[in-house]
């Protein structure tokens, strides 16, 4: 039912509330899990360097700076994989990982599509009214726009 199984994480406990229902379904339909997590684009850190977040208006990330810092999220994402897929294994379970560079809506919507995914599951912090207004939901997105299936988690508590 199931072949393909997309999961979007973010490195978040939050997002990992997803992992045991993903589980429950690659062993019932013999899925196979692609785990996917997005790092921002040089345009991203370019933008978010010179708009002073954190930086005075007008100093911008030099290119070295900027493949620094992807670099080191690709390397982080890169070990946040390595733990879950080790989780994973000893459950019987080998994923595919997919490091992505972008906006992580658009990269899951693209991931969905080029992999032939049957399902995205996806966990989402639930927010409604002003908060999804001033946060967006990668959820609401997802749902929308992706014309499959998505299996939308949302944590206890």
């Amino acid at each position: 039912m199931f072949e393909q199984i997309l999961v979007p994480l973010d490195g978040s406990e939050l997002a990992e509330t997803v992992l045991p229902y993903v589980e429950e379904l690659a062993k019932k339909f013999g899925s196979h899990l692609v785990l996917i997590q997005t790092i921002q684009s040089a345009g991203q850190i370019a933008a978010m360097t010179s708009s002073g977040a954190g930086m005075e208006p007008g100093i911008a990330a030099y290119p070295d700076s900027i493949d620094e810092i992807q670099n080191a999220e690709k390397n982080s994402a890169e070990g946040y994989f390595s733990r879950i897929s080790t989780r994973l294994q000893a459950a019987g379970i080998t994923p595919t990982v997919v490091v992505a560079e972008g906006n992580p809506a658009d990269c899951i919507l693209a991931e969905s599509k080029k992999d032939g995914i049957d399902l995205i599951a996806i966990s989402t912090h639930g927010r409604s009214g002003l908060g999804r207004a001033l946060f967006g939901s990668v959820a609401d997105k997802v749902i929308r726009d992706s014309g499959i299936p998505v299996l939308v988690i949302r944590p206890k508590g």
